[in-house]
């Protein structure tokens, strides 16, 4: 490789230093030596080094100028470059990691075998604003399958390719000329309503259409109201016919000085779900069936409610309930009357911990049990959880969670052994 040569470039106002340093050095032996001379020499030269050094300050000026204005145009010409439509376009997704070991109570003189496993969850979706109004997005999640209640997937098959399906894929309007006070959605969607995990899992994603109508936006107190028609099961044929469920609730969220306060009532109609070929019969999941094979009708009326008490900027304290019945259960025998379920519970932040607790007691036809919280195992039971969490820096969090759930009715049809299970995850968002 040939060696580049050094180039120096002149600077103008150096050459103009030097070449007066020169004359003064160089000055015939006939000039005046005197005192008064050289001072005054010596003033020009330090005026003419002042002017020099405002020059070069303003070229230096011009020059950061001249250098913002490319950077300017370049990142214009980078942004025209690209697609427009990329800019309505946002990514986000997760990732859970997850230990979690189970330690069962004998049932009825039978033990069944402790169990750990190593786990993981993870999303990925995508969202874009066709318009100021309209929002369109995909979500992708692990273990695609016809269980709605867990998208988690067990480390174990020897290496083998996971599953991964579609969690959410919906269309979203927000009109403007109406204030925004109404949201259209229809496709498949986060659970739209205020509940717990009594009746919804947290991975639920229900099917179909709903309305939210949010009042006062701007306001400290803010009603709202829900109606939504979700798809459960489609047929064929008229026998057993499709099956839907219906359901409007109605709320108020407010903020009263330090207080924020939530309160919810809902009303759940299930229509033909009950009907053989609607519900999974191999998953009956606490709910009992009755002598032709189907389960018990529900329309299951709920309240809820909470209040949180902002302690600090980084601190607060919640207590919460939730209670629900089904108005419709007509079962016969032992499981009749096991229409009610509810949930009490306290939590806690401070800075980057959090901790919560519940109590829950969920009886076997107080809701589908198909629907509730896979960690709890469904109906027919009662029990606790609880969480600690921290977030050790931005995006991230873990958490230890304890699960002790016992049967409520032991003799009732598919109950099974109690259990306390041990969680400790890690969750990042991206």
């Amino acid at each position: 490789m040939r060696g580049r040569k050094r180039q120096f470039k002149t600077r103008p106002w150096a050459v103009l230093a030097a070449m007066a340093l020169a004359a003064c050095l160089c000055a015939p032996a006939w000039a005046s030596n005197s005192q008064a001379d050289l001072e005054a020499k010596i003033k020009m030269l330090e005026q003419s080094l002042q002017e020099l050094k405002g020059q070069l300050q303003q070229v230096q000026v011009n020059q950061q100028q001249q250098e913002q204005a490319v950077q300017m145009v370049a990142s214009k010409a980078a942004k025209d470059s690209l697609p427009k439509w990329l800019e309505r376009i946002s990514l986000y997704g997760d990732l859970t990691l997850r230990y979690e070991g189970w330690w069962y109570d004998d049932f009825k003189g039978k033990s069944t075998d402790q169990r750990t496993r190593w786990r993981f969850r993870s999303h990925l979706g995508v969202k874009s604003m066709v318009n100021d109004d309209l929002e369109v997005g995909i979500r992708m999640a692990t273990a695609a399958d016809d269980d709605p209640t867990s998208t988690v997937q067990t480390m174990d098959n020897w290496f083998g390719e996971k599953s991964w399906g579609i969690d959410q894929a919906y269309a979203k309007y927000i009109p403007g000329y109406l204030d925004k006070i109404v949201t259209i959605t229809a496709g498949k969607f986060e659970t739209p309503f205020v509940r717990t995990a009594i009746n919804w899992d947290v991975d639920v994603q229900p099917e179909g259409a709903y309305l939210n109508f949010r009042f006062n936006k701007a306001g400290n107190v803010q009603p709202f109201l829900t109606m939504a028609g979700l798809v459960v099961k489609e047929q064929k044929s008229d026998n057993p016919g499709d099956a839907y469920v219906y359901a409007p609730q109605a709320g108020v969220e407010a903020k009263l000085g330090d207080w924020k306060l939530l309160g919810a009532t809902s009303y759940y109609m299930w229509d033909r779900f009950e009907k053989v070929g609607n519900f999974n019969s191999s998953y009956l999941r606490g709910n009992t069936t009755k002598a032709n094979g189907e389960l018990s009708d529900f329309g299951v009326w709920d309240l809820y409610g909470k209040a949180t008490y902002k302690i600090t900027a980084d601190s607060s304290v919640s207590v919460f309930g939730h209670w629900l019945k089904n108005l419709r259960e007509d079962m016969t025998g032992a499981a009749a009357g096991k229409d009610i379920a509810y949930l009490a519970g306290l939590s806690a932040s401070y800075y980057k911990w959090m901790a919560s607790w519940e109590y829950r007691y969920i009886e076997a036809n107080s809701t589908p049990g198909y629907f509730g919280d896979s960690e709890f195992q469904y109906n027919n039971r009662e029990g606790w959880a609880a969480r600690l969490g921290y977030s050790p820096f931005k995006y991230t969090n873990i958490y230890l969670n304890w699960y002790h759930s016992m049967p409520i009715d032991e003799n009732l049809q598919g109950a099974s052994a109690g259990y306390d299970m041990f969680q400790v995850e890690t969750t990042f968002q991206f």
